[in-house]
């Protein structure tokens, strides 16, 4: 499937009652020539679907979607398509701001009443301030989005999903989320919108996120790309799992706006997840740099082929590898996998210069990443963290105050940090080898303090960094209990699985009406049972949530009172909600398991297996 991918024409940005300081001259001449260079591809190249990841236009008024739905009229012409082939997302210019529809004041940290907000059953609440954008889409004749509340079928234009089909018959499916919702809220800061934790799991428990085996690809629409979540949305906090790396592992692609000051489209690959587009703006003013991309699905290999477009004395495509390694030409990048000796880290601010001097560096590739590693020389004093991607260099020296005073002698800490807080405009960061050969330079560097601890637990920490893609900030000590949290972490990392022991902090459970009937059932036939979650959890290590998915926690050996499980049972009435609190006890063992360890069942081969579905909240305890 070809899908045309546009964003932020911000339409009625150029009026005069707006009073905006930029160049609008060519506006109309900019969006004639899209239509025009999109009607005369090829047509193989020809888009089939059009999706379009908001603020089309510039403060929700019904004469600014006026002139966009003549315009996207004429884009739908020139690709002979219709507006059932055509899909959005609410942009925050698209609110009618002057519509505040919401009863309550919503504040940054009321993350339960926001999520409650985005309930599917509250969608009706934003939907004064979108009836502009409603009769656009209805007057366009676009396919408005389906979701489920109550077990039926409900139906808008903002959120929801929808299936679209290659012509071979394979399905696509598409989700909006609307991350504008808080946009009338005075007290919510517009660098903190939210996805819709709610409605994510509402996808999920209806098995339409993740898309099953009928659905060959699926695309995610919003319109706030993640620097401009909420923390809540992109970190799990609270045991309230974030829904931004929820998504990424429920969708095959990610597109979103609200990226004019990044300008060209980006793609970026997540680890373990969704690829991510940000599309940059299709129009801002004549002096940006206006961009749209083409993305070529294939329905017979899940990939994807991302061609970019922007506005150059008329509409061109560039070379998007090739624009990301030109940042790189006035950088020298060491040899992966080479290893150095004798190493002097030569850190600039203008003419101003101080000397560390390094006995190891190592240089190692990990995917797209490049790291620089002395750790293995003195682990307690230098740390140089990983670079990150090839277009952006920052060197971060983490140096301890008792190894920079014990091991390294000749480095006076106080100076350093002092250097590093000298006022410049010019800083740079060189590695030169023992031949006075620069090894790699940067423009960039920072230094910072960290605490000494033994050389065995900071490797631990690295292992565990690398295993789970987090980065740890160490505290002035570490408890026991972050020992014990160091160790089963790791302990999963190398084995795959762990069989520490891992306590409930509360043993009951709200028991619905088939739990107490399992529970009977499995009383009669063998008064010994064991409890299996499969919910995900997570590990809060120096503030730091670590997710641990496809986990499995085993409880038990239980025992029961049958009549007392019979009793409840049969006097349960329709709607009663208990909490039911497991009794004598024979031992309580929780094994975390990633994938399927099957061989664990054998602890529990004497004992029936009963299966809950509420997440457990876990105290970590080594055995």
């Amino acid at each position: 499937m070809n899908i045309l991918h546009l964003s932020d024409i911000h339409f009625g940005r150029n009026y005069p009652c707006y009073k905006i300081n930029n160049n609008f001259a060519k506006h109309d001449l900019i969006l004639e020539e899209l239509i025009e260079f999109i009607e005369h591809l090829d047509k193989s190249l020809k888009p089939t679907h059009i999706v379009f990841t908001g603020d089309i236009v510039w403060h929700g008024k019904t004469e600014e979607y006026s002139e966009a739905l003549t315009w996207f009229k004429k884009l739908l012409s020139a690709c002979n398509l219709t507006g059932k082939d055509i899909s959005f997302c609410v942009g925050n210019h698209d609110i009618d701001l002057t519509y505040n529809c919401l009863d309550d004041e919503y504040t940054d940290d009321m993350v339960k009443e926001i999520d409650e907000l985005y309930m599917y059953e509250n969608i009706h609440k934003i939907e004064p301030s979108l009836n502009a954008y409603n009769k656009f889409c209805f007057d366009l004749g676009v396919e408005p989005y389906t979701y489920p509340l109550g077990g039926k079928r409900m139906y808008s234009y903002s959120v929801g999903f929808k299936d679209v089909n290659f012509s071979s018959g394979k399905t696509i499916r598409i989700v909006s989320l609307n991350t504008s919702v808080l946009m009338s809220q005075k007290n919510i800061s517009v660098d903190k919108m939210w996805l819709g934790h709610e409605q994510l799991k509402t996808l999920m428990e209806y098995g339409i996120l993740p898309a099953k085996k009928d659905v060959w690809y699926t695309v995610a629409l919003y319109h706030h790309s993640d620097r401009f979540l909420h923390p809540n949305e992109i970190s799990t906090y609270d045991n309230r799992f974030a829904t931004f790396p929820l998504l990424l592992n429920c969708a095959d692609l990610l597109l979103c706006g609200h990226t004019e000051s990044a300008e060209k489209p980006r793609l970026t690959k997540q680890p373990g997840g969704g690829t991510i587009l940000f599309g940059g703006a299709t129009y801002y003013s004549d002096d940006h740099t206006n961009a749209f991309s083409m993305l070529y699905i294939s329905d017979k290999k899940k990939t994807m082929v991302f061609i970019p477009y922007i506005y150059e004395n008329g509409w061109q495509d560039y070379d998007f590898e090739k624009s990301r390694w030109k940042l790189n030409k006035k950088r020298n990048l060491p040899e992966i996998g080479k290893f150095y000796e004798d190493i002097r880290i030569v850190l600039g601010i203008d003419e101003n210069e101080f000397v560390i001097d390094l006995k190891y560096l190592e240089v190692t590739k990990e995917k797209d990443l490049i790291r620089l590693d002395n750790h293995k020389d003195i682990l307690n004093t230098y740390r140089i963290d990983t670079l990150g991607s090839k277009e952006n260099f920052e060197v971060k020296i983490r140096i301890s105050k008792r190894g920079a005073q014990s091991v390294c002698g000749n480095i006076e800490f106080n100076k350093l940090l002092q250097f590093n807080n000298k006022a410049g405009n010019k800083r740079s960061i060189r590695f030169v080898n023992s031949n006075q050969e620069d090894i790699f330079v940067s423009d960039n560097f920072s230094v910072e303090e960290i605490h000494s601890f033994d050389e065995e637990t900071l490797k631990k920490m690295y292992k565990i960094e690398e295993y789970y893609k987090v980065k740890l900030t160490l505290t002035d000590n570490i408890s026991n209990s972050d020992y014990d949290k160091i160790n089963l972490l790791l302990d999963i990392a190398e084995n795959g699985y762990s069989d520490k022991i891992v306590f409930i902090n509360n043993d009951s459970y709200v028991a619905d009406k088939e739990m107490l009937e399992n529970l009977y059932s499995l009383g009669c036939s063998n008064n010994r049972f064991c409890i299996v979650s499969r919910q995900p959890f997570s590990v809060e290590l120096f503030g730091v949530n670590i997710d641990i998915f496809d986990a499995r926690l085993y409880g038990g050996i239980y025992c029961i009172d049958i009549s007392d499980i019979k009793h409840k049972y049969t006097t349960f009435a329709e709607g009663d909600m208990r909490k039911y609190k497991l009794q004598n006890t024979e031992k309580q063992i929780f094994f975390i398991s990633k994938g399927d360890k099957d061989n664990i069942f054998e602890f529990f081969s004497d004992c029936n297996i009963l299966e809950i579905k509420e997440d457990i909240k876990v105290e970590i305890k080594t055995k």
